[in-house]
């Protein structure tokens, strides 16, 4: 697959070095979207059969086969389709309250060194 893909995007028909490689996935990857901006300064989320979607910093686990996303136009939150027809809605920012009762927004990241986030079947909003 990286080598079509290399060959699609490469006039000469040389052979390239890639810029990255995905390795990640257990089961094939389904679907990579891009965010706003240039690559590779956009954010990029890899949906995969192995019930994840994976960004550069945090892994979303699912609950069944993830098929396919799409960005919310502010990129504040992504949906992700299963093959059942189910999709969730992810968020990656969290209001919060800190120690002084001031609200803050952050972004939702894993907790701990393998920044694995679970979505559940409550947050399918189909």
């Amino acid at each position: 697959m990286q080598t079509v893909i290399v060959r699609l995007v490469d006039n000469d028909g040389q052979l390239s070095t890639p810029y990255c490689t995905l390795s990640d996935h257990t089961l094939p990857v389904k679907d990579i979207i891009c965010g706003l901006g240039a690559f590779p300064t956009c954010r990029v989320p890899i949906a995969s059969l192995d019930h994840s979607v994976k960004t550069l910093l945090t892994s979303f686990c699912f609950p069944k086969p993830i098929s396919s996303t799409v960005w919310d136009i502010t990129e504040r939150l992504f949906f992700a389709a299963s093959l059942d027809g189910s999709i969730y809605q992810v968020n990656l920012f969290q209001q919060r309250t800190d120690k002084h009762a001031r609200q803050t927004i952050e972004t939702v990241r894993g907790a701990g060194a393998s920044d694995i986030i679970r979505v559940s079947d409550e947050d399918n909003s189909s």
